[in-house]
Order: C-alpha cells, then structure tokens, then sequence
C-alpha cells in the first residue's frame, strides 16, 4: 500500500479493544495507520536525533517524546515518583586517562605521543607493561596453511608488534557479486584471523605481555594510516594491555631492533607465503594503559493503563527500547574514520512507536481486566541494561508481572512473515499467537525460546512469560542505511497489531500464564532475496564497539553451552557465566548459572578471548575438564563438548550475551 493510501482496520485488536462500542473502531483505526506509524518512526529517526545514543541530547529528546505522547493520549505516569521516568545510570563508553603512557626504550629512546603516535585500543586491559619486543608478523596461526607467526619464537612476557588484519592470501572468496561490490576491499572476505578476539587469543595462550598493533599498507597502494577510534565503542576487556601504534612509531621500533620497514616485512609475507617473525635486539617497552569509565544519565519511560476489576493488580508489560548506536564510525568500513548518524529507525524506532500506538489504542480502549505496563527501554544496545535496571529495581511489584511483551524490529515485514520468540515460555502463548495471526493474515516463525537477544531476556530470566515480535535481519543492520525510507510501515502496524492482540488477550485471561523454561537459542531467519544479509548476534557482535575487526566474530567449531556475562563483569579472576543454556555441555556437566570459568583443559580463562582461544581447536566429542568457582569453592567439571552449528542462534558464545 502506499503510505499516502487509506487507511486500514485495526482488525483483531480493534475487535478486542472496542467490541462494546463499535462506533469508536474507526476513530481507534486511525490512530493505528500505517501514516501514523510512519509519523512518529520518522520523527523519532531523524538526524537531530543524533542516533539515540547514549550520552546524546538526542536520546533525552526522544524520552521526552516518548512521555509527552503518554501523557497526551491518556497513558498515566508509571516510573519513579509519579512521573513518565525511571533515570539510573550507566557507564556504556570509557575515556582514555592521562596517566596513559608508552615508553620505547633503546635507541632511539622517546615517550610516545599519545593520540599522535598510539591510543589503546577499547579492548585493552588497564595497568601497565614492560618489556622486550618481538615482530609476530600478522599474530596468525593456521595450520592448515601450515604457516604459524609463533613458531621458533619464546614470546612469553614480551611485547609483541603486529600487523592488523590479515594477509591477502589468506582471505576468503566474496560471498557474492553484490556483498564484494558494497564492502570496502577485503572488508566482506576477512576470515576469522582477521579480527582482534583472534590474535588476542593467540598473544595471550602464548604468555604475551602486550600487543602493539599497527596497520599495514591498504592492498590497493594508499598510504592512510589512522589511529583506531577509541570512542567509537566499548568491547569486553582482554586480559592484555593493547595499543594501535601508527606506521612511523612502528617503523622506529623496528629499525632500532634491526629489522626491515612494516612495508618491506608485509611485502615479504604476502610474496613468500611464510612468517618474517623475529625478536627486536635491545628494544623495549615500557607503557600503562588508563581507562575511565564515563557514566551517562539514562531513563526508561514508563506509563500505565490501569485494568479494572480483582486482577488490576497484575501486569502485562510492554517494552521496547528506544536507543540506538549514536553518531559512531561505520563498523562495515573499517577504514574510514569519519562518524555517521546511525539513526536506527527498524532498530528500534519501528518496535518504540508500535509500544506507543498499542499505548494509545489501550488507554483509549476498554479497560482490560490486568493492567497494561509500557516501558520504552534505553541502552539495550549496551547490554540490555535498561530493562536489567528495570527488572532489578521494578516500579511494581516484579512478582505481579504476569506476562513480557517486546517489540524489536518490526519494521521489515517481507511475504506476511513476522518471527515471534517465546512462544513456548508461558501456557497457551503458541496458541495464542498463532490463532491472531491467522486471522491478521500473517505467518508465524519460531524465533527460540525466551533468551533471545533483546529486552524480553531479563524479565524470562526472572521467570516471565515472553513473547518477542521481529521481523528480521537486514543489510542495514546497526548501520548508518538504517533509514525511515526503508522501513514498510503498514507491515509494522500489522506486526503491533499482533502484539496488541496477544497482550489484551493474556490480560483478559481468568488465569496468569503459567511459566516455562524453554532456552532454545534466538533464531533469526535469513530470508532469500537479501543478499549478504547480516546474521551475527545482535548488539554484542557487529556495529560500533564490537570486539574485532570484520562482519563476524572469530567461532569455535564447538559449543560449552553457556553465555559469559556482561561488559565490565569479565575482569577480574576467569570468566564469569550469566546463564548455562538448559540441555547443553555445560548443563549436562552440572555448571549453573553464576559459575565463574577459571580454567578449559589445562589452560587458564582470564577474558572471553583466552575462552575462546581455549575451545577454537576443540573437535565435537572432545572431553574436557572446565574448573569454575562457584561461592568459595573450586569445583572441576567433565564437559562434552558439542558441535557449533548445534548452538541456538548466530554469533553464539563467542557473540556475547542472548
């Protein structure tokens, strides 16, 4: 339809809102169009929004928007002190501090300038190093190739310099016509040792003291050499101190050490096939990595439609987080520096004003027997902590919250499809959903069970039912291309119209539904017709902040079955885990949910790069032993590991959080 067409009908929400009082359906219609929707998604993704990211004015403008709607429409306040508000803080970016420093020692024998010759990366470990320096070539291991930067080298307690990326030779075919074309070169066809998780893997089972990374000449003959964007985002922090050094930087230390220019070792590498690996005589480093955290004050948005009747006092919550990724470099051109607006308009403008037009048709309804709770979340795009804060610190009684309805994405319906997760979380919610959507004209795909990556995770984590509304991955995903003009509004209308159907039908339920642990791992499809489209997990594994360089993080051929725990929680002693997925290695081996990792096989876990590091060479059918704390004590698990393609969804543990 065209966006300036008619309106449609509400269908079955306007029948289970406004059965009594048929005269007032066209008026609810209305404020359900496809024109409306598009309203407020283009609103709420314009450019002076600034991308919804945290510490923006923007992602201020866009609550209050939020608010204001509520507030106009009827929605009553439902956040802390009688307002539209629930504010928190959260530390989501850091800053590199003065104290931060990197001293060459030999000859020559300068401080480095910050900034001008080096900056941490965002994954670096705090505190300082010192020691000789070795060249590591691309810090690359593969058998296969039989070519191994390491090998002859004693790289225990040194600095190692290598190259970024990976040689020409080493990278993969483009997956198609299209992918080659709008990638960057090598951007599409990096393969896993590529990205940083890899090499940080390798440097650290190695004994490596610190990692100097520096950019080699591009491959078509330029000469940029740009310093890594330390603000661009946040990543898991590694267990090493490590800096991006420039080329020139770079060059003095080799020199110094007897050794050829970057240029000349790369041209080595990629014309002979095999490593120019070698230690630098007399050179030493000496440095301290310092990183602030930098908390930024954030608010859900939250309003209430009060249910009438005994059971007004149970909930049924509506959530949809209204962040996005801010003004940041575009993860997909790894060497371009300049910053775009990421205005996120699928993700997730489309699930917001689908959260605020089922607010409105509610409030303007009649009342429902449980009350409807909407909560419009920030910063899940930073760990979900926006619905974490919520579950943890409630603005009712958690205990009261019947049932947790999300919306993520729902702006892209293609062939009637819309893909719903949870739907085996609560008692009759299959039914349910697939009943409505019959009768709305739509096609339901399973999309897991209730750890999907999205805000709906935390309230199954508390034992909710979840239903969780997603119409798919795309190309434009957390990239600057995700746009208003892309999103297919009426399809969003129809995909919260499904939402709104389910949640009036749980709140007029005599009964709450009763609570399911289904774990099965979020499922997106990729549908045919999307060439190239992006299946990594989401918000943890692509986009600004991510881990590597490359589309993809670095996968184990093999799964533990457990999801680490959250940015900031990975320091310290091993690796702690958020939840072990019910059926899986870990599960079966008697690993819980809160066990930290201290140790896979004989080797210790210190990051989420050593544990991945620690099962990359594993085969499904291998039996290791994986030793966690658990309280005070250690306790030693015999875990059998299973294949990778049997994980619940893209990206996997080595993705991060569901």
């Amino acid at each position: 339809m065209s966006r300036f067409g008619k309106w449609r009908v509400l269908s079955m929400a306007a029948v289970l809102l406004v059965a009594h009082r048929p005269e007032k359906a066209a008026a609810e219609s209305a404020h359900f169009s496809a024109e409306e929707f598009e309203r407020h998604v283009r609103i709420l993704a314009a450019d002076d929004l600034e991308g919804r990211g945290i510490g923006t004015a923007g992602l201020d403008r866009a609550a209050e928007y939020i608010a204001a709607r509520f507030e106009e429409w009827g929605v009553a306040p439902g956040g802390d002190g009688g307002g539209y508000f629930q504010s928190f803080e959260v530390s989501v970016s850091s800053r590199i501090a003065d104290a931060t420093r990197l001293r060459i020692g030999g000859r020559p024998r300068r401080l480095a300038v910050l900034s001008d010759d080096f900056v941490p990366l965002p994954m670096s470990r705090r505190g300082g190093f010192d020691g000789p320096v070795v060249f590591v070539g691309y810090g690359m291991r593969d058998p296969e190739r039989d070519y191994d930067d390491y090998a002859g080298q004693d790289v225990r307690g040194k600095a190692l310099l290598m190259l970024r990326y990976e040689p020409g030779w080493a990278s993969a075919q483009p997956v198609d016509e299209q992918d080659a074309r709008a990638n960057p070169p090598g951007a599409a066809t990096r393969t896993s040792h590529a990205y940083f998780e890899t090499k940080i893997g390798h440097a650290v089972k190695a004994g490596a003291a610190a990692i100097l990374i520096v950019n080699p000449l591009p491959a078509e003959g330029g000469t940029a050499d740009v310093l890594y964007d330390f603000s661009s985002g946040r990543a898991r922090r590694a267990s090493v101190p490590m800096l991006h050094v420039t080329r020139a930087l770079a060059n003095e230390i080799l020199e110094a050490g007897g050794q050829p220019s970057v240029a000349e070792l790369q041209r080595r590498i990629e014309e002979r096939k095999r490593p120019c690996s070698g230690g630098l005589g007399g050179v030493r480093v000496n440095g301290y990595v310092a990183i602030a955290s930098d908390p930024k004050p954030v608010k859900n948005v939250v309003g209430v439609v009060r249910g009438k009747g005994p059971l007004a006092d149970e909930y049924v919550v509506v959530g949809a987080h209204y962040d996005h990724l801010g003004v940041a470099t575009n993860w997909r051109k790894p060497g371009d520096p300049k910053k775009y607006v990421h205005n996120g308009a699928d993700d997730n403008a489309s699930g917001t004003t689908g959260l605020m037009l089922i607010a409105r048709a509610a409030a303007e309804g009649p009342p429902l027997k449980r009350s409807l709770l909407f909560i419009a979340f920030t910063a899940e795009e930073s760990g979900l902590l926006g619905s974490r804060h919520w579950v943890r610190n409630p603005t009712v009684p958690v205990e009261r919250v019947a049932a947790m309805i999300n919306l993520d994405m729902i702006g892209r319906l293609r062939n009637e499809m819309v893909e719903v997760g949870g739907m085996k979380t609560g008692s009759g919610f299959e039914e349910t959903v697939m009943r409505l959507s019959r009768s709305g004209g739509l096609t339901v795909r399973s999309a897991g069970g209730g750890r999907g990556p999205s805000d709906h995770a935390p309230f199954f984590s508390a034992g909710i039912p979840v239903l969780f509304f997603f119409t798919g991955l795309h190309r434009e995903y957390h990239a600057p291309e995700d746009d208003a003009d892309l999103v297919e509004f009426d399809g969003a209308r129809r995909v919260a119209s499904l939402a709104l159907a389910c949640a009036a039908e749980i709140a007029n339920a005599p009964q709450r539904p009763e609570y399911f642990r289904d774990t099965t791992g979020f499922r997106p499809a990729t549908r045919p017709g999307d060439p190239g489209a992006f299946a990594a997990g989401r918000g943890r594994g692509a986009g600004p902040g991510a881990a590597g360089d490359g589309e993809r993080p670095a996968m184990p051929r093999v799964r533990l079955g457990v999801a680490p725990g959250n940015y900031g929680e990975a320091e310290g002693r091993g690796l702690p885990i958020e939840y072990v997925a019910e059926g899986g290695p870990a599960a079966k081996a008697g690993l819980r949910d809160g066990d930290r990792i201290l140790r896979v096989g004989d080797e210790e876990i210190s990051d989420i790069y050593s544990f991945m590091g620690a099962l990359r060479e594993r085969k499904p059918g291998d039996v290791i032993e994986v030793r966690v704390q658990r309280g005070e004590e250690e306790l030693t698990f015999r875990v059998t590991l299973e294949g990778a393609a049997s994980r619940g969804r893209p990206g996997g543990e080595a993705g991060g959080r569901e």
